[in-house]
Order: structure tokens, then sequence, then C-alpha cells
């Protein structure tokens, strides 16, 4: 049996590897089969692609920020061979997508920025691209400039106090509309997973069936955040929709002292075996 691990990021979005060394760790974690799914980003597929021939199997991917029904969801987006193969159209549909999502990502910096200097602190967004490096911009990379500008001193609670929904700087972020994301995925052969829905709790089902009908193909079953009581909710109601099970560790590379948890969920190919014969 295959092992996988198909929810991965790189620092083209807000990874602490770079792509290639996200697929050596993969190689030496003795993982099969991977996929890059950084956030609303295929920046780095070219060179994890480049890195992995001949050594392990990777799938193209992303993690794409979308809104429905007035919240704000994570949609993995798998891709049947190299996306560079796509029409025309449908490579200017998908990139329209991620080109709406980058720009959130620069006005809500930018707006937390005007919003701190406001009230006198330092940030600036010369200090947050600086943290940022060759990806979009993240949570994490605006999260770090806070603490190097001197403005927090701990990571987590500058996190809570700028990002937590009880924030007085929290604000809903205009990530694109799940219909228009769904139909340009659907244009690019795409099979759309769910990406981490066990925190739902008792909406989860409710939230995948709409979703259903604007073409999601799967759940994402098996994710560091979910319990094993929701793995097994989200493994039944996968069987009850007829959608495909995903899985993956969701991991960032080292991260603030912590050890990379790439390959942390376990997962073999015959947990995903529908998956794999859509994607083949």
């Amino acid at each position: 049996m295959k092992r996988v691990d198909l929810h991965l990021h790189s620092h083209y979005s807000d990874g602490t590897w770079s792509p290639s060394s996200l697929v050596d760790h993969a190689v030496r974690c003795g993982i099969d089969l991977i996929s890059l799914t950084d956030h609303d980003s295929l920046a780095g597929l070219d060179e994890a692609r480049a890195r992995a021939q001949d050594r392990i199997e990777l799938v193209d991917g992303l993690e794409l920020s979308v809104r429905f029904a007035g919240e704000a969801l994570h949609v993995l987006a798998f891709f049947p061979g190299n996306i560079k193969r796509l029409g025309s159209d449908a490579l200017e549909s998908l990139d329209r997508v991620l080109r709406h999502n980058c720009a959130v990502r620069i006005g809500f910096a930018e707006d937390l920025v005007r919003k701190l200097n406001q009230e006198g602190l330092p940030l600036s967004m010369e200090s947050i691209l600086e943290k940022t490096g060759p990806g979009t911009v993240g949570k994490a990379h605006i999260t770090k400039a806070i603490i190097a500008c001197g403005i927090e001193d701990d990571i987590t609670v500058a996190y809570r106090r700028f990002f937590g929904s009880n924030s007085d700087y929290f604000q809903e972020r205009p990530w694109v509309e799940a219909e228009e994301a769904f139909s340009a995925l659907d244009r690019a052969g795409a099979i759309t997973v769910l990406a981490h829905p066990g925190y739902k709790g008792e909406a989860t089902e409710i939230l995948v069936r709409s979703l259903k009908d604007l073409g999601l193909d799967g759940i994402e079953v098996f994710h560091p955040y979910h319990k094993q009581e929701e793995k097994t909710a989200l493994a039944l109601l996968a069987a009850q929709l007829n959608l495909v099970i995903t899985g993956g560790s969701d991991c960032h590379g080292p991260y603030e002292g912590e050890e990379p948890y790439m390959n942390s969920q376990n997962l073999a190919s015959d947990e995903v075996a529908i998956f794999l014969d859509l994607i083949s």
C-alpha cells in the first residue's frame, strides 16, 4: 500500500520549507505520494515537480479560500497531471480566482497596517513582505512582522489579539465566492475536497450537502485537527453522499521550535483508494 500525504504547504504560502525541502523530507519519511497544496497559490508546483521526479509521486494541488453562505471555508483542489497542460480558458478562469484572493490578502494586510499606524504602532507593509518571501501574504507572515516590530512578544498572544474572532481588528475577508471557485475548478478538471471540516460539528452535514450541489467531490477525513470520533463520522458521511475521502498532515514545516508533523496521519492508500483512481 502506498503511504500518502495530501495536504502540505511550502514557503509559497505559509510554510517554512521550500518545495524542494518539503519533497526531500517526504522522501525521508518514506511517503510514496504527496500533494503540495499552498494557500491560493500554484507557484511552488514547478519546483516541487522537478525535485520529486523519479523519487516520489506528486499530485498538483491547491488550498483555495472561499466564501459560502456568509462564512470562510478552505477547499482543497487536486489536478490530474501537470496543471500547465490545461487549456488557456481553464487556466485563465483559475488564475482570475487566485488573483482575486491574492488581492484580498494584500488588502487585509494594508488595512491592518493603516489601523495600527493610526494607533502609533510601527507595523509596515515592508516588514510584512519581508516575512512573506516568495509566497502569498498570510496571517502567519503578518504575525511574525508584528513580533519583529515589538508590538507583541508572544506569537500566540499576537495571533489572538489581531486575528481572533473576538479581536477588535478582526474582519471577514471577501474571498472568492464558492460558486465562482467551483466553476473555475471544474473547468480545470480538479477534484475538490472540503478541508478539515470536523470543527463545524453538527453543521458539517448541511454544509457538505450544500457544497456537493456546487460540485464538491470529497471530504478531508484524516487531519490533525480531527479526533477519532470526527474521522469516523466524516467517513460515514462521505460514504452516504458518495464522496471521496482524503487526508493529510497539513504540515507547514518546522515552525516556532516545533518539529514538522508530515506523515502524522499515517494515511495509507487503501483509505483513499477511490481518490487515487480519480486522480491517476
